[in-house]
């Protein structure tokens, strides 16, 4: 306990800057400073013989008094004499969860995980602030997921989908939502094939949440995220405002962060292939982009009736490539990203477009 107050209960004051930018921390406040990586071995070594048994069973006695306690969203942070468990202890616990669960899966079933769990999914529907301390508790609970989903029981698959997918709600803490993207990101890895993603819109979701986050980082990672899940819960039309969004990104792209664009067109391509039916704005969209690509690396221009010309761009691309360099390197890799979106264009058919609407 003494070991668990000093090391993964973190000050007020760090609690606070990280809700106002949760973006530099996604796992949470403390999650990638040295006190927090030894507070890791620490724990790892006496969760094992030979003093895993007292360790365990310590830890079995915490779990019990919190589940005799569920949390609410106007718990503090740290009090003394407050009524219920601060945020602080849970928040603990949830990071032994983490962290030793290794020792821990051999003796807990992931049923009796989620019912340690939910009571923190259900702060989300207590209209839960944004600056709220137990805003950190489904937070850590999401790291929790990634350590543990490898033990993930099929009948469970659904359920926890739709937890995420509460999670990635535009209703929810910013910070709530952008740690919900690690064990997304892990399902679709794990179970690509189970049907329980048909049923879920966390395509859209991820795509809501791009409009919202600022730093580069987080803009390449819900692209990609939203690349991988197009494979597994399909997207049935792309809004306008979404094309907002990557024509800004594409901006950001022109003024020097390639690994952005890259991650961009990956996209265009993917939902080219998989949207049905594509609608005249988006088509138009992705052939701006793809003009633009073609303009900005020193591709030859595009002159056939689309706009687009796949014979040219891999003209340039064999000439590109035999630039050599780092700066013809990165040209030569954005214009592959290019070239893939040309191609993907010219595969679609009319019967794929959506009827023009009217005024």
């Amino acid at each position: 306990d003494l070991v668990s107050a000093h090391t993964l209960e973190w000050p007020a004051q760090d609690l606070q800057e990280w809700l106002a930018d949760p973006e530099d921390q996604i796992a949470g406040p403390g999650s990638a400073t040295e006190l927090r990586k030894a507070a890791t071995s620490f724990f790892q070594v006496i969760s094992k013989e030979p003093l895993q048994g007292p360790f365990l069973q310590h830890l079995a006695q915490h779990f019990q008094q919190q589940m005799a306690s569920p949390p609410g969203a106007q718990d503090p942070y740290i009090q003394a004499d407050a009524p219920t468990l601060p945020v602080a202890k849970r928040d603990a616990m949830l990071s032994l969860l983490s962290i030793c669960h290794d020792a821990l899966k051999p003796h807990l079933p992931f049923e009796a995980l989620m019912d340690f769990l939910m009571p923190f999914a259900r702060l989300l529907g207590q209209g839960l602030p944004q600056n709220a301390p137990a805003v950190l508790l489904p937070v850590r609970m999401c790291q929790v997921l990634r350590t543990w989903h490898a033990k993930l029981p099929g009948s469970m698959v659904g359920p926890v989908l739709q937890m995420l997918e509460d999670f990635l709600d535009p209703r929810c803490p910013k910070a709530v939502r952008l740690a919900a993207m690690g064990p997304v990101a892990d399902m679709a890895s794990a179970f690509p094939e189970d049907m329980a993603w048909c049923e879920r819109n966390l395509t859209r979701s991820v795509l809501n949440l791009l409009m919202q986050v600022q730093s580069e980082e987080f803009i390449w990672k819900c692209l990609n995220l939203a690349t991988m899940l197009l494979k597994v819960c399909p997207l049935d039309q792309v809004d306008d405002n979404h094309l907002r969004c990557f024509r800004q990104i594409w901006q950001v792209t022109l003024a020097g962060t390639d690994f952005v664009g890259g991650a961009l067109l990956d996209l265009l391509v993917e939902l080219v292939a998989s949207v049905r039916p594509l609608s005249q704005n988006f088509l138009f969209c992705s052939n701006e982009i793809a003009q633009s690509c073609s303009s900005h690396y020193q591709a030859p221009a595009l002159n056939n009736s689309s706009g687009l010309s796949s014979a040219a761009l891999a003209s340039d691309l064999d000439g590109a490539a035999d630039a050599g360099g780092d700066e013809s390197y990165t040209a030569t890799a954005m214009l592959k990203s290019g070239h893939g979106l040309v191609a993907a264009l010219q595969k679609v058919s009319q019967a794929h477009i959506a009827p023009q609407r009217a005024g």
